[in-house]
């Protein structure tokens, strides 16, 4: 049997999560000499959103694990954040390479330092473009998402459960074992619908059609053997004899019978 964690985040665990993305993209911002109200940022369970981001790599720490993704054109809007046009000078026609480098590099930093703030710890970018485990996007996973958008393109980090815990300041207690149960005591109320097979026959269907009052149909159960005693899944319990108590038919158990595996004592 397969067993994962199952948490629903409240909106204080999303929160943390939240400023402590807010703070590293100020410092970020504050790094590379640009304004952080450029951003928006923001946290949600992972569980709710149904889009799937271009994720493009992870960061591993311990148990702890982090995926990150962003659009095609966040480079272009970072190149515009840190090179703004100059109005004053006409249009550039040529490719501006130490601007794109720029950029890249910028979103190369973003990554790191969002990388140090979530998980505690100075872990490279392993840029792989490999499938985010399913796990982390099922509900009641204990991931967030948190995207920090600039205009119309953003930056999504997916983080994992064991982060999300440390940044909400909350750990599981350990689960304490679950006490022994007296099946027997628990389930002795309960009813059960018994059915005692007193035989079969087999019959022509024309003597059938013709059987009236009187006859006799004779069964291949014999009438010193004791009679079966199914369960409600057919299984045969026990066996004993027809007889009568206070003026209706009963069953009296045959004594150390061995059907169900159970020794029946009178």
């Amino acid at each position: 049997m397969s067993v994962r964690p199952y948490a629903l985040l409240g909106a204080a665990v999303l929160a943390a999560v939240r400023a402590q993305c807010e703070s590293a993209v100020a410092t970020w911002c504050r790094d590379w000499g640009v304004d952080a109200s450029a951003f928006v940022v923001t946290c949600h369970r992972a569980w709710e959103q149904s889009a799937a981001p271009a994720w493009r790599g992870s960061l591993q720490s311990g148990a702890e694990s982090m995926w990150l993704g962003w659009d095609n054109e966040l480079r272009g809007s970072l190149q515009r954040l840190l090179f703004p046009p100059d109005r004053q000078v006409g249009p550039h026609t040529g490719a501006a390479t130490l601007a794109a480098a720029a950029a890249s590099a910028a979103l190369d930093a973003l990554a790191a330092v969002l990388g140090r703030a979530l998980l505690d710890n100075e872990v490279p970018f392993a840029g792989d473009a490999a499938d985010v485990p399913a796990a982390m996007r099922q509900h009641g996973s204990g991931a967030v998402l948190a995207e920090i958008r600039l205009d119309r393109h953003a930056c999504w980090c997916l983080l994992g459960h064991d982060s999300v815990l440390r940044l909400g300041g909350a750990r599981p207690a350990a689960a304490a074992p679950l006490a022994a149960l007296d099946y027997p005591a628990l389930l002795g109320d309960q009813p059960v619908r018994l059915a005692v097979a007193a035989g079969q026959a087999s019959v022509g269907l024309g003597s059938l059609l013709s059987l009236a009052p009187g006859d006799v149909i004779r069964l291949d159960t014999l009438a010193d053997q004791p009679l079966a005693v199914a369960g409600p899944d057919g299984a045969v319990l026990l066996r004993g004899y027809l007889g009568t108590s206070e003026r209706q038919l009963a069953l009296d158990i045959v004594a150390g019978d061995q059907s169900s595996g159970v020794k029946h004592d009178l």
